[in-house]
């Protein structure tokens, strides 16, 4: 059977062993980081933005920051996004949105990533508010295209990213990879990406990169993969549809399972 490596935030781990399993692959997984909720203050701009009915475009980077703006605001979320057009920057997120919420999302990107979202909207946001909802280590590159373009862009971290200690789950996983028994490697963001390999690095010393090599390696989107880059092991394949479920797919495809 075909083993499937992977990091996620905790909370993410348990859906990824069930997907995995469901496409007829082995999982072995580990925590990368835990997820710590934004500061009040950040809150407080968001509602008051919200408000004002002054946000032309609010962008959801993730389905964490959907379940953490709710965790803040609770019933309260949906109307607060009456009057602004609400982006998300992938199906799964506005999936879960649409699903859990019963909020559409107004736009979801042609290609999945922050990016391709201010490529889309910059026509339309000269003097215009832009509210960014998403991690603490988001990429800058959407923020400075969007100033570009001429918006006034609000980058409001609603969670922030914390990696983990070192666990028993991680040890065994990089264990696996120097074994040679994983398959492939599903990156899923370039923080955790850049965290696996430094620490796979530090457990397996000289071996860690050749034993990497041997495995497929798969980044859910560009910056993932630009991550993987800076670290000298360039991902093999992007999917077609940045989603996880969408890595599978190119797993599955890759070795023909």
């Amino acid at each position: 059977m075909t083993t499937v490596a992977f990091v996620r935030p905790r909370e993410r781990l348990a859906d990824g062993e069930t997907q995995c399993r469901a496409a007829g692959f082995e999982p072995i997984d580990a925590p990368s980081m835990d997820i710590l909720h934004g500061e009040p203050a950040v809150y407080r701009e968001v509602e008051t933005l919200l408000q004002s009915n002054s946000v032309l475009y609010t962008v959801f980077g993730s389905i964490t920051a959907v379940e953490e703006c709710h965790r803040e605001y609770g019933d309260r979320l949906i109307p607060l996004l009456q009057h602004t057009r609400v982006v998300c920057t992938g199906p799964s997120t506005a999936a879960h949105l649409e699903r859990t919420y019963h909020r559409a999302a107004d736009l979801i990107p042609r290609v999945y990533s922050s990016e391709e979202i201010a490529r889309e909207i910059a026509p339309e946001v000269q003097g215009k508010t832009v509210l960014l909802l998403r991690s603490g280590s988001g990429e800058q590159t959407v923020v400075r295209m969007m100033k570009e373009a001429g918006a006034d862009v609000h980058d409001c971290a609603v969670y922030r990213l914390q990696q983990t200690d070192v666990t028993p789950e991680l040890t065994e996983l990089i264990t696996a990879i120097g074994q040679g028994n994983v398959d492939a490697i599903l990156f899923t963001s370039p923080m955790s990406a850049s965290q696996l390999i430094l620490r796979t690095r530090a457990q397996l010393g000289n071996r860690a990169d050749e034993c990497l090599r041997k495995t497929f390696r798969i980044a859910i989107g560009k910056p993932t993969a630009a991550a993987l880059e800076r670290q000298h092991l360039p991902a093999d394949a992007l999917p077609q549809v940045s989603t996880f479920a969408g890595m599978l797919a190119t797993v599955r495809e890759h070795f023909g399972s």
